[in-house]
């Protein structure tokens, strides 16, 4: 066999060894390894003269290796004994003795190394525990001493074992070393050992510790932790001078190693102050601080229970009238005890009753009354109400008057929303505030859908601006002729965001401002201008016309972004067409002090001559506001823009503002008897109903005079005025109207050479000319 090529073991000794045990070495390093070793044990069997190194060596690797399972040096002898099979069988021997030997002396000497690295281990674990367990009770003397919270340590028969120097403070016990059985009263005792005893019953014991291998001596005798469960609670106490106070307890137990409470551990704190701070709050939170009644947050939850419970109730919902008049007039301080009298009066109304009285704003309350057989109906009480506040007030030695307007609402409906019931009495009081101060109305459940249909459509209209779901019919107003122009029954909408180029100058425009081109669009020679309405597609509601959409705007508050932009697009429209546009404008904006900013505004960025730009304002704000809208008028007249004044009703107060400012023309509105019916949903306004844009277009015409071309006492009633051409056309009144009143226009509209515009023909009362 000398001459025959010898097996490789190397390869399966990796295998099996890798199976034998875990190492951290990679596989492709231990088959480097094993194959040197496997070189040099070869090589020292078939030298010449044997040496054991090598076979002592692999051993030793071995246990390095950490191939140190059960059968890794049984697999090694087997691998290496099959490679050797054809060496000297002595020599084999030797060396595969001498691996087992280095194997052995290697996992004895690592076994010595491990057991010095435990000892060592243990005993530096054993001094810090030592130390640990000195610092951890050093830590809680210190603590316990200087912790500003009582503590109290209680044995398992319930007596104070050890109490700290804050704890004998606070329950008022004096001196370095207090006795501790005497801390507590027998009462405040027996309410601790209460809790405690309640506290184990509903705590689970700590499961036991599992069995672990015999401990040195000195770690069994170091105490054994034990899990701690805290109870909290607040409980009263006896204070030093035997007033209440009241605490913060934390009670929690140290159990013995079978879970069995030893001791139990009271940390008490003092919180009598918070917790009349707290209460404070809470009473404040819920409560009006002017009146003491309660408030809003508190006043909803005892509506919610009152409709969860049988029977029916009665929601009132107050408005004082007079409250800001006599803040303004006499002083906040004044108010603010008319309030008090108003709360006071309210309680002794309803002190018969199952009732709650509540300030939900500022001058604002509500009356819940739970009713039963003796509750008087809605209009005794009001009736009750309104007599009690009537007495007058004194204050600052000055009787004052009491009034309120009040909504009622009397429901059984059980598990109500309490929000929407509120929201039912406030809509009824406004509803009933319509008719003036003082007044009272009763839920009206058809009325109130209509009016929440009419508000909802009122809040969304800033967005329907935003998007363009509102735009601007221009609609012609003509000369009065026999036969009004083909071309006026269809209106042009205009685009706003249409591009405009200025046509309408005083190069193009006769001495009147009308457009003397030949145009024909608008209604050709007889066109006198255009009136620019707005309108708003609403999807859901229909088409809301121009008095509406400013109607809406001056609730909304809307009035000013609105008359602005109508304002520059109405004249970017009559800069580009070439023709005078007529704006209307709300009872807000014909008083709003930047009117003249807004309009110059518009001028100048769009190029339209003053005189192209008729502003009509609204005489429904002539009552209040006079001075602001001559103000306006004053001010537009000095920019040269015509002026015009809608809603005529020929009353003195208007026809003196046309007389007095010369006016260039006016605007009678439809009699009640013309308008058109709305949708279910509308709410009455002062102004007139919007008609459809055929309708409009259709009849809407104007009669224009100059002073210069007029003869005054000439004309006949009835009969055309020689050198007219124009017949006689009816221009109605808003009903009623004196004939004496309206007679009055003729000569005025003469003397100003004002324009007459009307929406429809053939009433009752006319002018004729």
């Amino acid at each position: 066999m000398a001459g025959a090529a010898r097996p490789d073991p190397v390869g399966r000794w990796t295998r099996e060894l890798l199976d034998s045990a875990y190492t951290p070495l990679s596989r492709p390093k231990v088959r480097r390894r094993l194959a040197a070793h496997w070189a040099a044990l070869a090589g020292s069997v078939r030298a010449a003269e044997f040496t054991p190194d090598a076979a002592t060596a692999l051993g030793e690797w071995l246990v390095e290796a950490r191939f140190t399972g059960q059968d890794s040096l049984s697999r090694t002898v087997e691998v290496l004994g099959a490679a050797l099979a054809g060496d000297d069988p002595v020599r084999v021997a030797q060396a595969l003795g001498a691996v087992a030997a280095g194997y052995a002396n290697a996992a004895r000497d690592q076994i010595f190394t491990e057991q010095e690295e435990i000892r060592t281990s243990l005993l530096v674990t054993l001094e810090q525990a030592r130390q640990d367990l000195h610092d951890s009770e050093a830590r809680f003397r210190q603590v316990f001493t200087s912790a500003g919270a009582g503590i109290a340590i209680f044995d398992a028969a319930g007596q104070v074992v050890e109490a700290n120097p804050a704890l004998a403070r606070m329950l008022g016990h004096t001196g370095n070393t207090p006795d501790p059985g005497k801390l507590f009263t027998q009462a405040d005792l027996a309410a601790l050992r209460t809790a405690w005893e309640a506290a184990d019953r509903t705590t689970t014991p700590p499961a036991p510790l599992p069995p672990t291998a015999p401990s040195p001596p000195a770690l069994a005798a170091l105490p054994t932790p034990s899990p701690v469960a805290a109870t909290r609670l607040e409980q009263q106490f006896t204070g030093p001078s035997g007033d209440p106070m009241w605490t913060n307890v934390a009670l929690s137990a140290v159990r013995d190693p079978e879970g069995n409470p030893k001791y139990h551990v009271a940390v008490i704190e003092d919180v009598t102050e918070q917790r009349m701070l707290r209460d404070y709050l809470r009473h404040q939170a819920l409560h009006d601080v002017l009146t003491g009644l309660p408030n809003r947050q508190s006043f909803l939850p005892r509506l919610e229970r009152a409709l969860s419970r049988p029977g029916s109730i009665t929601l009132c919902y107050l408005d004082v009238d007079s409250v800001a008049i006599v803040n303004d007039g006499i002083g906040y301080e004044a108010g603010d005890e008319m309030l008090r009298v108003v709360a006071r009066r309210l309680t002794t109304v309803v002190s018969g009753e199952n009732a709650t009285v509540a300030r939900i704003g500022g001058d604002e309350f509500v009356v819940l009354i739970e009713d039963t057989p003796d509750t008087p109906s809605i209009s005794a009480l009001a009736e009750a109400i309104d007599q009690e506040l009537s007495e007058p007030v004194y204050l600052s030695g000055r009787g004052v008057g009491v009034t309120a307007g009040m909504g009622f609402v009397r429901t059984s409906a059980r598990d109500g929303d309490a929000m929407a019931l509120l929201r039912q009495a406030h809509s009824t009081l406004r509803r009933a505030e319509t008719g003036g101060k003082g007044q009272w109305g009763i839920y009206d459940a058809g009325q109130d859908a209509r009016d929440r249909g009419r508000l909802a459509l009122i809040a969304t209209m800033p967005g329907a601006l935003e998007n363009g779901e509102i735009a601007i019919d221009y609609r012609p107003i003509e000369r009065a002729t026999p036969t009004p122009h083909p071309s006026v029954d269809t209106p042009s909408t205009h685009n706003p965001h249409s591009t405009h180029n200025p046509h309408c100058t005083d190069d193009n425009r006769s001495a009147d401002g009308i457009n003397s081109s030949d145009d024909n669009r608008y209604g050709g020679s007889d066109r006198v201008a255009v009136a620019a309405r707005l309108r708003w597609d609403e999807p859901e509601f229909g088409v809301v016309g121009h008095e509406e959409c400013l109607a809406f705007a001056d609730t909304l508050g809307l009035s000013g972004h609105l008359g602005e932009w109508l304002l520059d697009e109405a004249c970017a429209f009559a800069a580009a067409e070439g023709v005078p546009v007529v704006v209307r404008l709300s009872a807000d904006q014909s008083r709003d002090p930047d009117l003249a900013t807004k309009v110059s505004y518009a001028l100048r960025t769009t190029g339209l001559a003053p005189a192209c730009l008729w502003v009509s304002l609204a005489s429904s704000c002539l009552a209040s506001g006079l001075d602001a809208v001559e103000d306006n008028l004053t001010t537009l007249a000095d920019m040269g823009v015509r002026r015009l004044l809608h809603g005529f009703d020929c009353g003195l107060r208007e026809l003196s503002l046309v007389q007095r400012h010369a006016l260039h023309g006016v605007e009678l509105d439809t009699p009640p008897a013309h308008q058109p019916h709305g949708s279910p949903n509308e709410q009455p306004t002062d102004q007139p109903a919007e008609p459809s844009p055929h309708q409009h277009a259709a009849h809407q015409h104007a009669a224009h005079q100059h002073a210069a071309h007029e003869q005054p006492g000439h004309e006949q009633p009835g009969h055309e005025q020689p050198g007219h051409e124009q017949p006689g056309h009816e221009y109605p009144a808003r009903e009623p109207v004196a004939r004496e009143a309206l007679a009055m226009l003729v000569p005025l509209v003469r003397s100003t050479g004002a324009l007459v515009i009307s929406d429809v023909p053939g009433a009752d009362l006319t002018v004729r000319w």
